[in-house]
């Protein structure tokens, strides 16, 4: 992944060199990065709740700000701590201080620079009824207290936070559901005290039945000599990584105190003080109305500087120590192009010198299959070293490794990646459609070469600094679609090329979300606009995540900062776009749809007809992975659940719907790339050996496991196998089972 940040509001005649914004933030990351190798000066802080016991702990649980915090089983054995309260006695202070709340500071030190913390989120009140739950879960540092008042002895601080507000925005119905956000902000007395406290902000929805751990720390890189007000610089920095797979965060955010409000030198909070954890119940409307807030939380750690550990960034270490964990991983989570002649390998370790792991306690699953017979395992009993080759390439995965330890503890590492080719996509066997490149007033370009604009020409665009038309555009013309207008059918009478609730925005209305077709109201965006912060003198930032650069966008101007990745964004339930292309009859093709999505939905292919005739072609499930920049392909199915095979012929008008309802749950939660229409492998039988072959249609082909699964028919049966390319696919195995016909291939 590249990431690209910039300033999404600047005056004219002010704009800053795109180089210099560069070299600046690759200079923030290498200090941040760098201060984490900073000789730690105290002792870590560490607590796994199995006592039972809140040693060294103070609690914002009193009169004012009643709550319980009790033990619960973990799934080690162990214990971890719920915090919950729903209500709140404070009345006569401002919306923020009045809320119910449960906050726990770790008292046994008190951090005067640089900070660390972790933990694991285990389970929150998941309802989406936002009328009753708008928790904010998160990590708190430099905390102390202004408020000195006995009865509210934490729940007033001030401090800075990295926190997740699990529903942003949302409904007021358990159907409407929610959207959430990451958050790093500065509080003053226990609330928000201005405009300028947010540092960071963005769209980030944790899933439930998930679980997270997150980490917030902070670098000061010493006083902006620019500055005299000065006295810190700190970056911060907040990643939040799924309990089953700690080898890469699925979101990283970050603030850096110069560029940022600086939180310290208005007065906001100090740069020092307690570390802890805290769940509060969001309200600021008026009367308040009454919100709870229910985490259950484990595992934490504390200190100046991250704790001395063999695992290196971006992956971080369990919260409870000794515990089997995966660790250097190849493929990586969310690997595009991988080869698969790298198969699998990673090491099985307890990051201990005690306690160990058995090879037979080692398992791999892929695609839901167990391949652990295939494994080769090698190396010590506290870190073992693991390889699989056994992967095909052109084909999606979704693997899962399995660990145990001499205690029985057991852990599990789940991802996803894939073994496409760019240039087996973007040879004659397959097709690709881009989700920006929909039709223009019915009219359509069959093969459109790559086009929009560089890094360069749109980096300050989005706030009509420059008025339209852009200068600049890359192959703008009757053979491309950028700038091309289409009709949104929601304003004529139900026809047109696409159908978009936001009827009135695009360019002039919202940064980054018209990139490339600034004139209609469909949002176009180079890349995905993760998250917001926020600058003194310069308002809002943006930092955003491309996907994979392929080869046709970057030999347009052969650099990997120029043509980009486009992506269809701000999508709701129930729009559909439409695409003309043309279509060999010869050919059979499997749908994968490349997109990143931050709450799980649904959505549809069809061919549509003369008149309202539509005819379904499948199915693509895309599921939530914390970040809109978590690019996966997901696989188009049919009716049954098996991967679906297209075959059109001739000029063909197909329909890409958000197949759910209108609700928040899955609002402006996808950035759709392109559908990559690859050689599906087809199964033909025949009762004879000579004689004429039929398509198996109820066959359910597995590409990355080479197996085949159809149902056995009466009487001798001879198979075959048909695709495009010049391999030709050969039966290896053949098996009866349960009623079903089991074929291996290569």
């Amino acid at each position: 992944m590249k990431f690209k940040s910039f300033p999404s509001k600047c005056r004219i005649g002010k704009l800053r060199d795109l180089a210099t914004a560069i070299r600046r933030l690759h200079l923030t990351v290498v200090l941040a990065v760098a201060g984490f190798a900073l000789t730690q000066t105290a002792p870590a802080q560490t607590d796994n709740f199995n006592s039972g016991t809140l040693t060294g702990w103070q609690t914002s649980v009193s009169s004012n700000y009643p709550g319980s915090i009790t033990f619960v089983p973990d799934a080690f054995g162990g214990s971890a701590v719920r915090l919950k309260a729903t209500t709140s006695a404070v009345t006569n202070t401002p919306a923020l201080q009045n809320t119910a709340r449960v906050m726990l500071l770790n008292t046994n030190q008190y951090y005067t620079n640089n900070f660390y913390i972790a933990v694991d989120l285990v389970d929150w009140n998941s309802s989406p009824d936002r009328s009753t739950n708008d928790s904010v879960i998160g990590l708190i540092a430099h905390a102390t207290n202004v408020v000195l008042d006995a009865n509210v002895p934490v729940g007033r601080p001030d401090g800075v936070i990295f926190a997740s507000r699990y529903q942003s925005a949302g409904g007021s119905t358990t159907d409407n559901g929610t959207r959430g956000q990451l958050q790093i902000y500065a509080i003053s007395d226990g609330g928000v005290p201005g405009p300028l406290a947010g540092a960071m902000q963005g769209d980030f929805t944790i899933n439930p039945g998930h679980k997270y751990r997150m980490v917030f720390t902070g670098t000061n890189q010493l006083a902006d000599p620019n500055d005299p007000n000065s006295s810190t610089n700190f970056f911060y920095a907040g990643r939040v990584y799924d309990l089953e797979d700690l080898t890469r965060p699925l979101a990283s955010v970050f603030a850096n105190e110069v560029y940022y409000p600086s939180f310290h030198y208005l007065g906001y909070y100090s740069p020092d003080g307690y570390s802890g954890i805290f769940a509060i119940g969001y309200n600021t409307d008026t009367p308040l109305k009454p919100m709870s807030c229910d985490i259950t939380i484990d595992n934490f750690v504390a200190s100046e500087n991250p704790p001395p550990s063999s695992v290196s960034l971006p992956a971080t270490p369990y919260g409870l120590a000794g515990v089997p964990q995966v660790v250097n991983r190849s493929p990586a989570s969310y690997a595009n192009f991988y080869v698969s002649s790298g198969g699998i390998t990673f090491n099985a370790t307890t990051l201990s010198t005690t306690n160990t792991i058995s090879p037979s306690d080692i398992r791999l699953f892929i695609n839901g299959l167990d391949v652990t017979s295939s494994l080769t395992v090698m190396g010590q009993a506290t870190n073992r070293s693991v390889s699989f080759n056994g992967l095909a390439s052109n084909a999606v995965y979704d693997a899962r490794i399995e660990l145990a330890d001499a205690i029985g503890r057991k852990t599990t590492n789940i991802w996803t990646f894939d073994t496409f080719s760019d240039a087996y996509l973007a040879s004659t066997a397959a097709k690709n459609i881009e989700c920006e490149d929909f039709d223009f007033g019915g009219a359509s370009i069959e093969d459109p070469i790559p086009s929009g604009y560089t890094f360069t020409n749109t980096l300050y665009f989005d706030e009509n600094v420059i008025a339209y038309p852009w200068p600049l555009p890359i192959n703008q013309g009757a053979s491309s679609y950028v700038n091309k207008t289409g009709i949104n059918a929601r304003t004529n009478a139900g026809v047109g090329d696409y159908n978009d609730y936001d009827t009135t925005r695009g360019r002039s209305s919202t940064v980054l979300e018209g990139q490339y077709r600034p004139l209609g109201s469909i949002g176009t965006e180079q890349g995905s606009g993760d998250f917001v912060y926020f600058k003194i003198g310069f308002g809002q930032s943006a930092s955003v995540t491309f996907d994979t650069q392929r080869e046709k966008y970057y030999s347009v101007t052969n650099d990997s900062h120029g043509l980009q990745e486009y992506n269809v964004e701000r999508t709701e339930g129930g729009e559909w776009i439409h695409y003309t292309r043309t279509f060999d009859s010869t050919n059979y093709y499997n749908v994968y749809l490349r997109a990143g999505c931050e709450l799980s939905q649904q959505l549809r292919l069809d061919q549509i007809a003369a008149g309202p005739a539509t005819n379904n072609l499948g199915f693509f499930y895309v599921t939530n992975a914390l970040a809109k920049s978590n690019y996966r392909y997901s696989r188009m199915l049919d009716g049954s659940g098996k991967l679906a095979v297209v075959n059109l012929s001739g000029v063909n008008k197909l329909r890409l719907t958000v197949d759910v309802p209108q609700r928040e749950k899955y609002k402006q939660a996808l950035m759709l790339n392109y559908l990559a229409f690859v050689p599906a492998m087809l199964v033909e039988s025949c009762a004879t050996v000579d004689g004429t072959y039929s398509i198996e249609t109820a066959a359910s082909v597995d590409p990355g496991l080479r197996r085949i699964t159809l149902p056995q028919s009466g009487g001798t049966r001879f198979y075959r196998l048909r695709t495009v390319g010049t391999d030709r696919p050969n039966i290896t195995s053949f098996n009866l089972s349960g009623g079903n016909v089991e074929l291996s291939y290569q």
